[in-house]
């Protein structure tokens, strides 16, 4: 994987993306299902999570981490579910113009090299973990906010 193909992939699944938040931000927010509001904050979380990869070059992260999966995503929704929906659109259009220029700084051989980044398993492929934190799991989430609006 290249910067430019990453960064394309990147872009269209982010437009998809994009189309949901605005059926969301069209919503009054006591109207938008905590599943809803849920899934945004979830998107967030491992966003930021890889901004911090990106700009520091460091796999360090949360110590969320070291969480079952089921587990961390239910302690991410109780630490942020007091913030409005108006205040976690922003944040994730703010994290979206950041990925994309961290995106941008990363050497192409970061894509598929460990040794760029500090602590990652020499066998684990960085585009690959980056991707599944961002564009595959816009795709994943996008499709389950479009099921619950369509009821």
């Amino acid at each position: 994987m290249n910067r430019r193909s990453f960064l394309q992939k990147q872009v269209e699944a982010r437009a998809g993306w994009e189309q949901v938040l605005e059926m969301l931000a069209g919503q009054p927010e006591n109207q938008v299902g905590e599943r809803l509001k849920a899934l945004v904050i979830h998107i967030n979380w491992y966003e930021r999570e890889m901004l911090s990869l990106l700009r520091q070059r460091v796999l360090a992260g949360s110590p969320l981490w070291e969480l079952p999966t089921d587990e961390r995503n239910a302690e991410i929704e109780r630490q942020e579910r007091q913030r409005s929906l108006a205040d976690l659109l922003s944040e994730t259009r703010a994290n979206y113009t950041s990925l994309i220029e961290e995106l941008g700084r990363l050497p192409d051989e970061a894509m598929n090299s460990a040794q760029h980044f500090e602590n990652m398993p020499e066998d684990w492929i960085p585009w690959e973990l980056i991707a599944g934190n961002l564009f595959e799991h816009y795709l994943e989430h996008a499709q389950e906010i479009q099921a619950i609006l369509d009821r």
